[in-house]
């Protein structure tokens, strides 16, 4: 080790062991000065291996960030800084709150998310059921011909013969000086099989909806195919001067064809 003296900046080598790990007192030849050395070599050296191994860890430290997360460069270099010295927010006043509500809120949107789906999927089912009806609506009043009246109400057409009337057109007209009613309508089959065609029933009504008369009309052909529409064509001369309205159907029974 170098020494200098304070006095007259002589320059004296000496070795460590010669100073000791306490230090010692030395006198400089030329001036005769005295000072105290200490060893500061050893503790120069202690702060250089101290300093290296702080250095050691962080490298350590950062390659283990960018082994799990990618390198760490340029801004990211700063909030791992940022981040090594943030306070922990979990021991902050009012943090147990804050992840409290956040827990809540979840289960919140867990619940409605739930009950939205319910609603979803029971009304998605009322509307495929409602279109199953529509489309099968026919073979479930062959079937079942009591949900016919269910499909009345809805105005939909679906009876337990698989025929249905379709609303007549009517006009009055004068031939020959007479007027007549001029009746036009026509029966569907609803069905995929061959049917027998019944008569139809015309009845004029008052305004207090009473029957004046009726009269029975007969389609020809006497048979209608599957899917199959048959128009027909009728008239009443001199219709009744109180006459009102006009209703029909079919004359499937023994009330419908009774004169």
């Amino acid at each position: 080790m170098i020494l200098t003296c304070p006095n007259c900046s002589t320059r004296y080598l000496a070795k460590p062991e010669a100073i000791g790990e306490n230090g010692r007192t030395v006198r400089c030849s030329k001036c005769s000065n005295t000072w105290f050395v200490a060893a500061e070599p050893d503790v120069v050296a202690l702060e250089e291996e101290t300093r290296e191994d702080v250095e050691t860890k962080k490298k350590l430290r950062r390659e283990d960030v960018e082994a799990e997360e990618g390198p760490v460069t340029g801004r990211r270099q700063s909030d791992l800084r940022e981040g090594l010295h943030k306070p922990n927010n979990l021991n902050a006043p009012g943090a147990h709150v804050t992840i409290r509500d956040k827990a809540d809120k979840k289960r919140r949107q867990q619940r409605i998310f739930g009950v939205t789906m319910i609603w979803v999927t029971t009304l998605g089912l009322l509307l495929l059921t409602a279109v199953l009806a529509f489309i099968f609506r026919q073979p479930i009043v062959e079937k079942f011909p009591q949900a016919s009246v269910l499909y009345d109400a809805f105005k939909v057409e679906a009876t337990a013969s698989g025929l249905v009337l379709e609303t007549p057109k009517t006009e009055y007209i004068r031939i020959d000086g007479v007027p007549r009613l001029v009746v036009n309508g026509a029966v569907q089959n609803l069905t995929k099989k061959n049917k027998d065609v019944p008569m139809v029933k015309l009845s004029i009504l008052n305004r207090n909806d009473e029957e004046i008369t009726h009269w029975l009309v007969q389609p020809t052909p006497e048979t209608i195919g599957p899917r199959g529409k048959i128009e027909f064509a009728a008239e009443y001369p001199n219709p009744p001067v109180d006459a009102a309205s006009l209703t029909y159907k079919l004359a499937l029974d023994d009330e419908a064809v009774r004169p």
